[in-house]
């Protein structure tokens, strides 16, 4: 514990120029932090019970047998302790402990998340579990768990681009590398699956060229993925684009026999062989269409939201095609049922947790 915490002496020569914080300078405060950056030394004036009350780290410190004050390193009658930090970071974590209602998380932001980044590797470090977990739930604003809340988040994101004209990730937009870089070092896992989705998204976006130069590109620097974080993407592209093509084809050898699975015309007293054979041959039409048939073999690079074009888009008109409504639902249904394996998939499609070889 002491190893996170220098003692200072603010009563030697050559003191650099020292700084009161003015938004953290409690009046009755009993305890100075003290953050170098540069040559100047910026103090915030807090209560020891504050930081114990969150941190054991700092409840462990102050528990330590105490000197006089006139024995150990003071400023204005107060014990001072140096943290080796970013100042701006224990600013942000200072505020959010003495200011929590400042909190204010915005979807879309990378502001927003660069924001956070700083004060929870501090909250991790000090080990603040609170304020940690407050924190983690705004980043999971824009990195949701569920697969409810992707499509949530994807339509609110969609209906903001579309406002904006943009077809590219703008450069405001989170980063996706900073957050799995973060959740990697943080123990933060129930970000990744979102983050290197969202990655591959923005991969095949740039790789297409998808931007007007009009507008500023996205500031996703695949440059900065670590290698194995780099083989975790290209290891899950190639693994979400073959479960999209093998769904494909299990449609397509479905419709061959479409009859035995839900067809009502199958079902029916009647036995209509016509209006089976119709069924099933629209059936196979639709998943040959050359519009469906690009949303399906190129949905690999977003299945997600290609499959849910397909289920919003043209399954809902199947029925001016003369399809029944059991061979509707059906389809719907194996649709759905898809989306939901292909987001639970997420952690083995890009070998999240595991060593990668080579």
């Amino acid at each position: 514990m002491t190893s996170l915490i220098v003692p200072i002496s603010l009563e030697v020569k050559n003191t650099p120029k020292i700084v009161k914080d003015d938004d953290i300078w409690i009046s009755d405060g009993n305890l100075i932090i003290s953050v170098a950056s540069d040559d100047t030394l910026h103090l915030f004036k807090c209560h020891k019970s504050a930081l114990a009350r969150e941190s054991p780290v700092f409840e462990g410190m102050f528990s330590l047998p105490q000197v006089s004050v006139d024995d150990s390193e003071s400023f204005e009658g107060l014990p001072v302790v140096q943290l080796i930090d970013h100042l701006q970071d224990v600013k942000a974590l200072l505020n959010i402990l003495y200011r929590p209602l400042r909190l204010s998380p915005k979807r879309f932001s990378k502001r927003s998340q660069s924001a956070v980044v700083g004060p929870l590797r501090l909250a991790t470090k000090y080990e603040m579990e609170d304020i940690r977990s407050r924190l983690i739930e705004m980043l999971q604003l824009d990195w949701p768990r569920t697969l409810q809340e992707w499509d949530i988040y994807q339509q609110m994101m969609e209906s903001d681009l579309r406002q904006r004209e943009i077809y590219d990730f703008p450069w405001w937009y989170p980063d996706p590398v900073e957050v799995i870089h973060l959740g990697e070092d943080l123990d933060i896992p129930e970000i990744l699956p979102a983050a290197f989705y969202q990655l591959n998204r923005a991969f095949h976006a740039r790789s297409l060229g998808y931007s007007c130069d009009a507008k500023p590109r996205s500031s996703i620097d695949m440059g900065l993925l670590r290698p194995q974080d780099l083989a975790r993407l290209l290891i899950g592209r190639q693994r979400l684009a073959d479960m999209t093509r093998d769904f494909y084809w299990e449609l397509l050898r479905l419709s061959e026999d479409f009859n035995k699975h839900s067809c009502e015309y199958t079902l029916s007293r009647s036995r209509n062989e016509e209006a089976q054979q119709a069924c099933a041959s629209a059936v196979k039409a639709f998943l040959q269409d050359r519009y469906v048939l690009p949303h399906l073999m190129s949905a690999g690079r977003d299945p997600l939201v290609g499959l849910k074009q397909i289920s919003t888009w043209y399954l809902p008109n199947w029925g001016k095609k003369g399809i029944c409504s059991p061979c509707q639902e059906y389809m719907q249904s194996r649709v759905k049922e898809m989306r939901r394996k292909i987001w639970d998939s997420l952690v083995d499609c890009f070998e999240i947790g595991k060593e990668i070889e080579g």
